[in-house]
């Protein structure tokens, strides 16, 4: 087999590595030069380029439109009523609120409606994209990730931004680490053990340097799902490292990660109080709303608001994670009640279902590098769920809603694994 790659192929897989970096970088640019408040009008600028670029290439392409896909567009259909219904229901005729905020809901609602459209089109692209194409389309994006890494390691705010912790392109490290997350993770578990230590090693270093959890979280857990030997040995390991480090470094060395990880009452550590700030309104809201929550993008509008709120106030004079919660669970819990936890109860089966195919294929199963991807942005949809969110309109749920139609739209047959073979595969070797 020739590995020679052509001058046009090269040129397809630079812009396709363009196009996806569009979506790493973008959204996060537009609130450094634009002043976006959030990372909506880069995900909703990414999916109408998306959408665009799916009919003007792929109209005449013979895409298999099968019952699966009718199926998820008529639940699709019926989720959006259902949204609508539970809108009317909650803010109408359960509690009459008068401060509901109909354009916000509107807004939201035709915003989702696009994403999930440009998602579905963006996997039907994946799965017609070669291979190697697709290796090298992620490892474009990353090597730009890994620039953007190295300039915030200056601490240098290149752009007035006037963040404690500058991060180029990025609002703070934590927004980096959301956006690689599944980057790395796929680094990880695709390249062989040396390459993937040494990524995985860089990530956690970079993480103690810049003082960020969330960062150090991806390096674990790409770790978890690199690792050949059995999880119950990498935990003992890990747990040894761990102690053994504690031993020898200072306490001081620990102050942000022990801070961060202190949930007592008592804290005073912003990272924490948001967090905590996300769940008590969302327990609260859940209360006062019998369970049915306040309605779709109606967080920071018509919930309820605890102490957790006022402490965050007074240290910031603001209230910055108003709409989004801290965490996209918690925002979940309390727009959409009972139904967002039924939300992540179906989340939590869908990483755990990954987890499994991603460990299977770490110990040498065969799998299409868009399916690998797609299964480490499953897992990866952990950390805005409940370490770090930024609501709904984010460079990670949109890749989120895209590996679930990939995953269960784009069925292989049985026994075939389309245009991958084992010699075209990565071979992944034991650390």
């Amino acid at each position: 087999m020739s590995l020679v790659v052509t001058p046009r192929t090269l040129i397809k897989n630079l812009f396709m590595g363009g196009i996806f970096s569009f979506l790493v970088f973008v959204p996060s640019a537009l609130m450094i030069f634009l002043g976006a408040s959030s990372f909506g009008l880069g995900v909703l600028s990414f999916s109408g380029l998306i959408i665009a670029l799916f009919f003007i290439f792929f109209s005449n392409k013979k895409l298999t439109f099968k019952l699966p896909d009718l199926v998820v567009f008529v639940l699709l259909f019926f989720c959006f009523c259902l949204v609508v219904v539970h809108y009317v229901f909650v803010n109408q005729l359960l509690l009459v609120r008068n401060n509901a905020d109909d354009v916000r809901f509107f807004y939201g609602l035709i915003s989702i409606v696009i994403v999930l459209i440009a998602a579905y089109c963006a996997s039907k692209m994946s799965y017609c994209i070669p291979d190697k194409s697709m290796v090298s389309i992620v490892n474009f994006a990353l090597f730009f990730m890994l620039l953007n890494v190295l300039m915030s390691s200056f601490r240098v705010d290149f752009f007035g931004v006037g963040n404690i912790k500058p991060s180029f392109l990025f609002m703070e490290p934590s927004h980096i680490a959301l956006a690689a997350s599944s980057l790395i993770m796929f680094a990880a578990v695709t390249k062989k053990s040396l390459v993937s230590l040494v990524i995985i090693s860089l990530v956690m270093a970079w993480g103690l340097y810049v003082e960020n959890l969330t960062t150090m979280i991806v390096g674990l857990m790409s770790l978890v799902v690199r690792a050949r030997i059995r999880l119950i040995y990498f935990s003992v390991v890990i747990c040894i490292a761990i102690a053994l480090c504690s031993q020898y470094l200072d306490a001081d060395d620990f102050k942000y990660f022990s801070e961060r990880l202190n949930f007592a009452s008592g804290s005073e550590n912003l990272s924490v109080l948001v967090l905590m700030q996300g769940w008590e309104n969302a327990v609260m809201t859940l209360q006062s709303t019998s369970g049915f929550g306040a309605g779709f993008q109606q967080l920071g509008v018509s919930t309820e608001v605890g102490d957790y709120t006022q402490r965050v106030i007074d240290i910031v004079g603001s209230d910055p994670n108003k709409f989004d919660g801290g965490t996209t669970a918690s925002k979940l819990v309390a727009e959409l009640g009972y139904a967002g936890v039924l939300l992540l109860f179906i989340q939590a089966y869908l990483m755990l279902y990954s987890f499994i195919r991603i460990r299977r294929y770490s110990l040498g199963m065969v799998m299409r590098p868009c399916k690998v991807f797609a299964h480490c942005i499953i897992i990866c949809s952990f950390l805005e769920l409940y370490v770090r969110g930024v609501g709904y309109f984010s460079p990670t749920m949109f890749l989120f809603f895209t590996a679930i139609f990939l995953l269960f739209l784009n069925r292989d047959r049985p026994g075939v694994s389309s245009r991958s073979t084992l010699d075209e595969r990565h071979t992944v070797q034991s650390l």
